[in-house]
C-alpha cells in the first residue's frame, strides 16, 4: 500500500499541482506557445515565424526558435484555440514519456511513477518543451536500430529539430549501420532545406544569428558545459570549444565500445551524454533523456532509477540575484548524470528484458 501511495497516487497529485500552479502563473506551456503554436499561426497567415537577432534582448525581437520542419509538424495544433492546443500538447508530452518507457521494455509500474515526479519531466511538462518528445524519439532510435529506413528517418528528424543530437547520426556509423547512416544524412539535408524552401527561405539567413543571440543570453546561465566554463572565467569561444571537445571525447568512448559485440546500449548511452554536452544551452528538462539510459540498463525498478528523485536535490540551494542556475546545481546535476551513466555502463540488464525490447522492435 505504501508503494501505491508513494509511486502511484503521489505522482498524479504532484502532476496536477504543477500544471495548476504553472497555469496560475502563466508559465504553462510557455515554450510551446512561443515557438510552436504562435509560430504555426504566423506561418498560416503568411508571416515569417522568425524575428530578428538581438544581443541586448532576444526575447523582445525574436519569436520562434524551432526550425521550420517542426513548426510545420505542429500546424494541426496551431489551427486550434490556445486552451485546446495546450491541453493536447500536455497529453502528447506525457504520453511520449510513457510510450518511451513502454517501448524500451519497462513494465514495472513503479518506474513510471518515479519518472513522472522527476524534476526534468515536471519542468518539461510545465513549460511544454519539446525535450519530452525527444525522449520518445531517442527510444525509437534504439527500438528501430536494425530497421534502416525507420531509424534513418527518426534520426534525421531528431537532428533537424534539435541539432545538438548530431551524435545519434554518428552512432549509426559507429555501430556499422552504414545504410541507415547514409539515409539519415540525406534525410537530414532534406528535412533542413525543403521546409525552408516552402516558406521561401524566410528567416534562414538570420536563423544562426538568432540562435547565437540566445546562446549569449542563456548559455552562461544554464547547466551546459559552456555555461560552467563561462562561470569559471573562460571566454565564450573557449567555453564553446570545451563543450564540443567533451562531446567528441564521449563519441570517441562510444566508438571504443562499438568495437565489441553486444555493446550498442553502452555506445548509445555515451552518445546521448555527448549530445547534451555539445549543447551550449542545457536546461533541467534535457536530462529527461536519461530515461533511455536507465531503462535500457535496468528495465525494472532498481537503484539506477534513484537518479530521477535525486534531481530534486538541485532545489536545496536556489539561485540568487540574476542567476538562473548556480555552481551548486551544476555540481549536483553533473555528479548525478556522471554516476548514472557510469553505473549504467557497468550494469548488466536482465536477458529477458533485452529480448523483450528486441522482439518489440521487430514487431513494429
Amino acid at each position: 500500500m505504501g508503494s501505491v501511495c508513494l509511486l502511484g497516487i503521489l505522482p498524479v497529485v504532484l502532476l496536477v499541482m504543477f500544471v495548476l500552479a504553472a497555469h496560475h502563473t502563466g508559465a504553462l506551456n510557455a515554450d510551446f506557445k512561443r515557438s510552436l503554436w504562435q509560430a504555426g499561426r504566423d506561418l498560416l497567415h503568411g508571416h515569417s515565424p522568425y524575428g530578428s537577432a538581438s544581443d541586448l534582448d532576444p526575447l523582445e525581437t525574436d519569436r520562434a526558435l524551432y526550425p521550420p520542419i517542426f513548426i510545420m509538424l505542429g500546424l494541426p495544433l496551431a489551427v486550434l484555440p490556445w486552451a485546446i492546443a495546450s491541453t493536447i500538447w500536455d497529453v502528447l508530452l506525457l504520453g511520449a514519456v510513457v510510450a518511451a518507457l513502454w517501448i524500451l521494455g519497462v513494465r514495472d509500474w513503479r518506474c513510471y511513477g518515479i519518472v513522472a515526479v522527476s524534476w526534468p519531466v515536471l519542468l518539461g511538462l510545465t513549460f511544454g518543451n519539446v525535450s519530452l518528445l525527444l525522449v520518445l524519439g531517442v527510444a525509437a532510435v534504439w527500438v528501430w536500430r536494425d530497421r534502416p529506413v525507420r531509424v534513418a528517418a527518426t534520426v534525421a528528424l531528431l537532428v533537424a529539430v534539435k541539432v545538438f543530437l548530431w551524435p545519434l547520426l554518428v552512432w549509426l556509423f559507429l555501430t556499422r549501420r552504414f545504410r541507415a547512416g547514409v539515409l539519415s544524412a540525406v534525410g537530414l539535408v532534406a528535412a533542413l532545406i525543403l521546409p525552408w524552401a516552402i516558406i521561401g527561405f524566410e528567416g534562414m539567413r538570420e536563423y544562426p544569428s538568432l540562435l547565437d543571440s540566445h546562446t549569449k543570453l542563456w548559455g552562461a546561465h544554464s547547466l551546459s558545459v559552456y555555461g560552467a566554463a563561462i562561470s569559471a572565467g573562460f571566454s565564450p569561444s573557449t567555453a564553446k570549444l570545451a563543450g564540443e571537445l567533451l562531446a567528441v571525447l564521449l563519441v570517441g568512448a562510444a566508438a571504443l565500445y562499438s568495437r565489441r559485440a553486444g555493446t550498442d546500449r553502452h555506445s548509445l548511452s555515451l552518445v546521448i551524454l555527448a549530445a547534451i554536452a555539445s549543447s551550449p544551452i542545457v536546461w533541467q528538462h534535457y536530462f529527461a533523456m536519461l530515461i533511455v539510459v536507465v531503462a535500457l540498463a535496468q528495465p525494472r525498478l532498481g537503484w539506477l532509477w534513484a537518479a530521477f528523485p535525486a534531481m530534486w536535490l538541485i532545489l536545496l540551494h536556489a539561485p540568487s540575484g540574476n542567476q538562473v542556475v548556480n555552481g551548486y546545481q551544476r555540481v549536483v546535476v553533473y555528479a548525478i548524470v556522471a554516476a548514472t551513466v557510469w553505473a549504467a555502463l557497468r550494469h548488466r540488464p536482465e536477458a529477458s528484458a533485452g529480448r523483450q525490447i528486441d522482439e518489440f522492435g521487430q514487431f513494429v
